[in-house]
């Protein structure tokens, strides 16, 4: 019989070996978790050190916490200043009982690059009450050096009769928490970041990045800023989001703009590029359309 393999939290292995996560020694950690028909349990920290091919599983410390995240799918994680955030998603259906409530809550795990320790520091908090549900297959990008992560939105639940369910962002449903004093702050806070125009809206699979440079979007688009108003707060962040439909893996992204201020007084925008007709009409490959915001 062929293994089945349930995955519960696949999405820390990617997030920290995507972004990196190395001390002196040359030692990458990861946290991973899944579930195999033919096995116990797999879940929490492994160290490795790629060039020796070595690995170990890595104890996260639950003193102070009592208990370690529960374990879901379909999370929105990021991991920047030595903190592995970790904010909604859905209970792995095999191990919850039917009617359990979805995880509206988030946690944190804290990496101590001295001792090379985990620590769990916030274990499944619930988001206040403010806080909209943000569902599964979400996306959480960092932001100011790590100062504040966006949150974007994903779907009430991953699937139903098989098929993914639309997301459609809006500034009620775009979050931002404050990494230091560990507070959520919504897109539409008249006194906060309070983020207006177009949002993307009717998909079912998204990325989401910051851009690293202001002169991106004029290179991307081919339309020169007139003044500097029109780049937005200059203090501020620009994220690139790029939308599609999973039904359709041919097809290619539209790409959407989100300018974040942080100067009062400056707004903060949302704006789609409509930049699918021209990437149709170069004949981009998918693949290379794909890793541009990249």
């Amino acid at each position: 019989m062929a293994r089945t393999v349930k995955t519960i939290a696949c999405q820390f292995a990617v997030a920290l070996a995507s972004k990196g996560m190395h001390h002196s020694t040359g030692t990458t950690y990861r946290l991973s978790g899944a579930r195999d028909t033919r096995f116990p349990v797999l879940k929490g920290a492994q160290g490795s050190t790629p060039n020796r091919r070595k690995w170990w599983k890595q104890p996260i410390s639950t003193e102070g916490t009592l208990k370690a995240a529960s374990p879901r799918v379909g999370t929105s994680i990021v991991f920047t200043n030595n903190h592995l955030s970790i904010f909604g998603g859905e209970h792995d259906r095999d191990s919850i009982p039917d009617g359990e409530p979805e995880p509206q809550t988030f946690s944190i795990a804290r990496f101590d690059s001295h001792t090379c320790t985990w620590k769990w520091v916030v274990v499944d908090q619930p988001y206040p009450e403010h806080i909209p549900w943000l569902g599964s297959l979400g996306d959480a990008v960092p932001i100011y050096g790590g100062e504040k992560i966006v949150l974007f939105p994903g779907v009430d639940t991953c699937e139903v009769d098989g098929k993914f369910l639309k997301i459609n962002m809006s500034a009620a449903t775009t979050v931002i928490f404050n990494t230091a004093t560990r507070t959520f702050e919504l897109g539409n806070d008249p006194n906060g970041i309070n983020i207006t125009g177009e949002f993307p809206h009717d998909f079912d699979c998204f990325d989401a990045h910051v851009v690293s440079s202001r002169y991106f979007i004029e290179e991307l688009t081919g339309i020169k800023r007139e003044s500097q108003e029109a780049e937005g707060d200059p203090k501020g962040c620009s994220l690139l989001i790029a939308t599609w439909d999973s039904s359709n893996l041919m097809a290619l992204p539209e790409m959407w703009l989100m300018n974040l201020s942080r100067t009062p007084g400056t707004p903060s925008t949302s704006r789609c590029l409509y930049l699918r007709p021209s990437l149709e009409t170069v004949k981009v490959p998918t693949e290379n359309a794909m890793s541009m915001m990249r």
